[in-house]
């Protein structure tokens, strides 16, 4: 079916010489996945966290993506999930995400969902934290083009995956709300036909420099060659 009605069935069949017959497939409907978002906001005085997210699921080798956005209270859904293994990303908006887990799974770490047929779906549970760090920096290089941008990679696992910054014209790029951990940067040229999610792709290029972040933490830096 389509939208709301879609369902899935999969089997392995064993193709030989002779026609293969008696094929059964059970359909499995989607499922709703339920979360719930927490906020650990610091005690600052008349201080009101955002803590907000976009969650992202992607199917692996499929075309299922689904969406969901928290609500001000803080529950989220992606509804009608076909049977299957995701990934999930969070993208947070005035925080960073510092755990998922579901059905005591620490999502953050393997950042993979599983979704069997006729299965529950176990809650999901998002935990963001306002005492972000903040990366600044200048690349310095003679004749800069226009269109330089900064990759930011976490060495650790990270809820969203790599972050990009545009270099102004004085070379100045800026990165907020990170969560603490190691960082790799890199300064490029063109980022559209380089796969920077994957880590293998990454290491054929040449970083700009490496920097550690505790909460809270403001750290300086200077890029002086770009990711060759």
């Amino acid at each position: 079916g389509t939208g709301s009605d879609r369902s899935r069935a999969e089997t392995q069949v064993q193709i030989s010489a002779s026609d293969v017959s008696d094929v059964t497939l059970q359909l499995a409907p989607g499922v709703d996945i339920v979360g719930t978002r927490h906020c650990e906001a610091a005690e600052r005085s008349g201080y009101r966290m955002p803590c907000g997210f976009n969650a992202h699921l992607a199917g692996n080798g499929q075309e299922e993506r689904y969406f969901a956005n928290a609500s001000r209270d803080g529950d989220f859904k992606f509804d009608r999930v076909l049977p299957g293994e995701y990934r999930i990303e969070i993208f947070a908006m005035g925080g960073y995400v510092s755990a998922i887990t579901a059905g005591g799974v620490d999502l953050l770490a393997t950042h993979k969902l599983v979704i069997h047929p006729g299965a529950t779906a176990a809650p999901i549970d998002v935990w963001m934290r306002d005492d972000g760090a903040q990366i600044e920096g200048t690349v310095e290089l003679d004749g800069l083009k226009s269109g330089t941008q900064i990759l930011l990679t976490p060495e650790f696992p990270a809820a969203a995956g790599p972050q990009i910054s545009p270099v102004q014209p004085d070379g100045k790029f800026q990165f907020m709300n990170l969560a603490p951990g190691d960082y790799s940067l890199y300064a490029f040229t063109k980022l559209d036909d380089i796969e920077y999610s994957n880590p293998q792709v990454l290491r054929g290029y040449a970083m700009g420099g490496t920097v550690r972040v505790a909460a809270r933490e403001h750290q300086n830096v200077k890029i002086r060659s770009l990711a060759r």
